[in-house]
């Protein structure tokens, strides 16, 4: 009990300096993350829901973090520390005090574990504020209606509670909110309703879609939009779909467009650019498309559309579409591995380079490494070769590497959770890629060495191939410059 009233005075007292100070922040306790990196996430759009960095703290001794508030309109966030995360929604130059933490016992996870976030002062016009209440309602609501529920089934239930929702909010003026309610009510209404009726499919779209705005920025909003129109192409009729596949075959946004617009569900323009930039990703890894082509219309949308959350859309998708693909950008880095000193791909501008994820506790990818050491023997005046380390604890890798001191080439500690894994797509150990000398994707996956330091034919062959050419451009320049 004297716990809990240190901590609520605590945070209390830090909420009074921050009204004093005027600015907006986001306060947190959180007791089992000492010492740990917390990380604000934004969705740049909600196709690809790709992440970008909008805040960054640390949790100090005192258990507290502190990270400001920038947002310039309701969004809804993502708190990351460690391998847990939780939503939340920020307003504009609002400030939160909340309480961070993890339930005990939680099973083992390779993807982040949604913890629980209980929020302090939190002002009834907040939008945090509301969505709970409705949440609560809502579920309060369904409880005490089971019964009609089998009787009647849920949606005759769901529309009084619409009815009873419309009237309670109407005169709320706050457009991400009321969006919240329309749209989490139309998607429990859409699970429950047969997608391919065009009478239920029309009335959606008169009651959802045609009287209102874009809400491309609202998460409920665009799941309802994910849901209701198809994934891809193949869904349309053999004439339209014909139209589609030759608007594709000429690499043209304004042709596809034009064949979209013949649906009347897609009559929004915004809306079917929208839908078409995530059917386009959806479409790229099916047989029957030429991908360079739909390459081209993304990137047509990415530079001309003159809707700005359709161009970061078709932008996240290209890079969506394309990672790890030969002949694209490998994933960025910028991995600090000293005092000042950070490793990028920048530090072997010129060479290849041979990457591979490994970790102690497998041993096809410690037997790896052993043959890895004599490729590097072989083939290191020309290509380079890094190994990252997905070792639970620092301890592991250090012991690791002082028993070794044999391998002469970066090896590099990540642990289990770093961002990189994911940006290289590492669902399995080991794992290697090759990177060319402008940093693009030469092989993804690239062939791995054999077990048992025996070197695997195929990919000295590769590497064989790599030296020969670059020796032959050495020897036709002058001096033997290359």
């Amino acid at each position: 009990m004297l716990k809990q009233i240190g901590i609520l005075f605590c945070i209390l007292m830090l909420s009074f300096s921050i009204k004093a100070q005027k600015e907006a922040v986001i306060t947190g306790y959180a007791p089992q993350f000492v010492g740990e990196t917390v990380t604000m996430y934004a969705y740049a759009d909600y196709l690809t829901q790709t992440k970008v960095i909008i805040g960054e703290g640390i949790v100090g001794a005192d258990s507290l973090f502190r990270i400001d508030n920038k947002s310039k309109q309701t969004i809804k966030a993502i708190l990351e520390i460690a391998n847990t995360e939780a939503e939340i929604y920020l307003q504009e130059k609002s400030s939160y005090n909340i309480e961070y933490y993890k339930l005990r016992d939680q099973a083992v996870s390779f993807v982040n574990q949604q913890v629980q976030v209980v929020f302090y002062g939190l002002d009834s016009t907040d939008i945090n504020y509301r969505i709970l209440e409705y949440n609560d309602w809502f579920d309060t609501y369904i409880y005490y209606n089971q019964r009609k529920i089998i009787q009647s089934g849920f949606l005759p239930v769901l529309d009084t509670f619409k009815v009873y929702a419309y009237d309670h909010y109407k005169d709320i003026d706050n457009p991400y909110f009321i969006n919240y309610v329309r749209y989490n009510i139309a998607n429990m209404e859409m699970s429950k309703v047969n997608r391919d009726n065009k009478n239920s499919k029309q009335q959606a779209y008169m009651e959802y879609i045609r009287p209102y705005p874009v809400y491309s920025v609202n998460d409920q909003y665009m799941e309802f939009v994910k849901g209701y129109y198809p994934k891809d192409f193949e869904s349309f009729s053999p004439h339209m779909k014909s139209t589609v596949f030759k608007a594709i075959d000429k690499s043209s946004p304004s042709w596809l467009m034009h064949a979209l617009g013949k649906d009347p569900l897609l009559e929004k323009k915004e809306l079917r650019e929208l839908v078409m930039v995530n059917m386009l990703g959806n479409s790229y890894y099916k047989r029957g498309y030429d991908r360079q082509k739909l390459i081209t219309i993304l990137d047509s949308v990415r530079v001309f559309s003159k809707f700005k959350t359709n161009s970061v859309a078709a932008k996240n998708m290209l890079i969506y579409v394309t990672k790890l693909e030969s002949g694209y950008p490998a994933p960025e880095i910028n991995i600090e591995v000293g005092m000042d000193t950070y490793l990028n791909w920048g530090n072997f501008k010129g060479k290849y380079i041979y990457v591979n994820f490994f970790a102690n506790w497998n041993q096809t990818s410690l037997n790896e490494m052993k043959v890895i050491k004599d490729l590097e023997l072989k083939y290191g005046e020309n290509i380079e070769f890094v190994s990252f380390s997905a070792d639970k604890t620092k301890a592991e890798f250090d012991e690791f590497v002082k028993n070794n001191p044999e391998y002469k080439w970066d090896i590099v500690f990540l642990g289990e959770d770093h961002e990189l894994l994911k940006r290289f797509n590492v669902n399995t150990i080991p794992a290697y890629y090759l990177i060319d000398q402008k940093g693009f994707m030469a092989e993804s996956p690239a062939k791995s060495p054999s077990p048992h330091g025996v070197i695997n034919e195929s990919i000295n062959r590769t590497f064989f191939d790599i030296t020969r050419k670059i020796d032959i451009k050495r020897q036709t320049k002058p001096n033997g410059n290359y």
